[in-house]
């Protein structure tokens, strides 16, 4: 059996491509094995602060050659799962919906697995019926905290599955020295803050 990873490779190596790699290189039980179907971005895009401004002749180019390619790959009668990772902004719930629907189309399970917390990123009438939509196609949905949990219990009917970010234990090196002179630590990502 094979399941068929929608993530994109890379380079760049950002945190989902190196995901990507890390399911590429996994041992999976009972003989499943991992067909990838990349969605790196093509073309440029423009940021402003947290927008991000699309060139929309790139992202046209860029999703009919992912369903192309999907497509192509789910003729392989042993691929039986998509699984998609993505943030739950418009654009990419929108491209992953078309994924899930020819993913059923050609008999097969779909996962949509949300890598962000969806309640602080959905906004606006299309993003919100977009993301319904595909909770409610999908087969089971992955969510990073109990926000985005509970934000799609409240939209669908889905299984949804908490499977929280988690640490590679072997990437800890235990017993490194640390030099107690160390007067200032740079941290870099995303923090939001919370009740729960």
């Amino acid at each position: 059996m094979k399941v068929v990873l929608l993530a994109p490779t890379p380079p760049p190596i950002g945190g989902i491509a190196q995901w990507t790699v890390r399911m590429m290189e996994a041992n999976l039980k009972n003989g499943w094995e991992v067909l990838v179907v990349d969605e790196k971005i093509v073309g440029k895009r423009e940021f402003f602060g947290d927008r991000v401004k699309h060139n929309y002749v790139d992202e046209v180019k860029r999703c009919l050659s992912i369903w192309k390619r999907l497509w192509k790959t789910l003729k392989d009668k042993d691929a039986k799962v998509v699984h998609s990772c993505i943030a739950a902004n418009t654009m990419p719930v929108l491209r992953e919906l078309i994924c899930a629907i020819i993913s059923k189309i050609n008999g097969g399970k779909f996962i949509i697995h949300f890598r962000c917390t969806i309640p602080n990123i959905v906004s606006g009438k299309i993003n919100i019926l977009a993301l319904m939509m595909i909770c409610n196609i999908s087969d089971c949905v992955m969510v990073l905290n109990k926000q985005s949990e509970n934000y799609v219990k409240k939209i669908s009917s889905t299984q949804t599955c908490l499977i929280p970010n988690f640490v590679n234990l072997d990437e800890i090196t235990h017993g490194h020295f640390v030099n107690d002179k160390i007067e200032r630590v740079v941290y870099v990502g995303g923090v939001i803050e919370t009740n729960e």
